[in-house]
């Protein structure tokens, strides 16, 4: 437990929170990505196009959902057309109506924050209901979204048994979030599973090739290199490897190296 407090030490003086320290605990609902609802979509057709709002707006009113879709993500975020919540919910209901899978992964944000529905409302059963629409649908992030819901129990009776298998879906299809978690629940044994380090880490290597930042994967991965067991040998060439590995620079590594083994040593 001492590496592992020095890890979390450095970690927090190298200005990387730990995902358990970020709220990633059981009970706890992740902050959905994609702050951004036009993902760059709504500034591209808005500059590159010599289209109008208003024929947006006709091409949307006529069913086409694709519009539909474009035009709620332009009222949620306020670009190209003034901010409304309210008109955002309504176009993305009207193309989740017409089978459109990132309308209802939308929608289960939504409701999930309770913004534009009846005022501040917020609504965890029918962001499961939307959410799990999307993910069997195939939508990578509402598989990992409707896992986390069936372990925590939230929005649905808990089953950890559909929560793990959707989380393996999810990070079948490169969710990085999906593989994080789930060699976080082998590394530390959460939610009745067996631990399984040699798990956790072939799930953590996966998430580190796809997170924005991975720091947190390779800290997890030195970790269970320097500690060993269930499954694992402890390997201190291969733990300082990846330890050093969570730096920006060559210089910052051995920083990091050298205020870690100060740490494990007082």
């Amino acid at each position: 437990m001492k590496i592992l407090k020095a890890l979390v030490l450095v970690m927090f003086a190298m200005g990387i929170t730990p995902y358990s320290q970020a709220g990633n605990a059981p009970g706890f609902m992740l902050d959905w990505p994609n702050p951004d609802p036009c993902d760059g979509e709504c500034s591209s057709y808005i500059v590159n196009s010599l289209k109008t709002i208003d024929s947006l707006t006709a091409r949307a009113e006529s069913g086409d959902a694709n519009a539909q879709l474009l035009l709620a993500q332009m009222y949620q975020s306020g670009k190209g057309v003034a901010k409304d919540d309210a008109a955002a919910i309504q176009w993305y209901s009207k193309a989740a109506d017409l089978g459109s899978v990132e309308a209802k992964y939308k929608l289960a944000q939504r409701y999930k924050n309770g913004i534009g529905i009846n005022g501040d409302d917020k609504d965890t059963k029918r962001t499961f209901a939307y959410a799990h629409n999307a993910a069997e649908l195939g939508h990578p992030m509402a598989q990992f979204v409707v896992g986390k819901m069936y372990l925590d129990g939230v929005g649905v009776d808990s089953n950890i048994a559909s929560g793990m298998q959707w989380l393996t879906t999810a990070a079948g299809q490169g969710n990085p979030m999906a593989q994080y978690m789930l060699g976080d629940i082998a590394m530390k044994g959460s939610y009745g599973q067996a631990r399984d380090w040699q798990k956790a880490v072939a799930w953590f290597r996966q998430s580190s090739e796809t997170q924005p930042d991975p720091r947190v994967d390779r800290w997890s991965i030195a970790f269970i290199y320097h500690e060993g067991g269930y499954g694992v040998l402890p390997d201190a060439e291969e733990s300082m490897a990846w330890f050093a590995a969570t730096g920006k620079s060559g210089e910052e590594a051995e920083a990091v190296v050298s205020l870690f083994n100060t740490l494990i040593k007082s």
